[in-house]
């Protein structure tokens, strides 16, 4: 098992659902519109 690697996934996770909560928050058009592009440019959709 590659723990290192285990290890930097899961506060990769952590980071994302963090990420995600503080979207929930924000309701701010502007900023959801600008989080949704960086979120699109990431998944590479």
């Amino acid at each position: 098992m590659d723990t290192d690697r285990l290890k930097e996934e899961k506060e990769r996770q952590i980071s994302i659902e963090l990420a995600l909560r503080h979207y929930m928050k924000m309701k701010n058009c502007k900023f959801q519109s600008l989080t949704y592009q960086a979120m699109s440019a990431l998944s590479g959709k």
